[in-house]
């Protein structure tokens, strides 16, 4: 019987609390895949953090570097919500330390600012080379995109 009260509960625990269990467990989609669902592409550098509500999201100011996707200006802002159904201890946050340059992958939100995608490609660009050398059809996708385009002037 304590056999089987361990087997059920190991099941609920998978079943209904897999997100709490797994944290920030995420498997990356193909790079091609997670390109056509942004709305911007771009390579940036965070110039400063604005700190709302640590609990519910956070926001950067980011110098634009590169353009793949999105038409962007030389400085954007980014916000990382996390959506109300997410437990904070499920919820992957990501930081982005000022002075660090990014891949960013991102959408567009209601209120025209830029939004983090859970799950997406976005690396810090020093990490770019070993994620894209795991997947050849990833690497010949962005091989494709060329080097990108400077960022419109204001």
């Amino acid at each position: 019987m304590n056999y089987l009260l361990r087997i059920g509960l190991l099941i609920f625990f998978i079943a209904v609390g897999s997100h709490v269990i797994l944290g920030c467990s995420c498997f990356l989609l193909p790079l091609e895949n997670d390109f056509k669902d942004a709305d911007a592409v771009f390579l940036g550098r965070v110039s400063r953090p604005f700190d709302y509500d640590s609990n519910r999201f956070k926001r950067w100011q980011i110098e634009v570097l590169r353009v793949w996707k999105g038409g962007l200006e030389q400085t954007t802002e980014l916000v990382s919500d996390r959506p109300d159904d997410q437990p904070m201890l499920s919820y992957c946050m990501p930081e982005f330390p000022s002075g660090k340059t990014f891949m960013f992958f991102v959408k567009k939100a209601e209120n025209g600012i830029f939004k983090t995608i859970p799950c997406s490609w976005t690396f810090a660009s020093s990490k770019w080379d070993s994620f894209l050398n795991r997947n050849i059809d990833d690497k010949t996708f962005w091989k494709r995109q060329g080097k990108g385009n400077k960022p419109r002037k204001k």
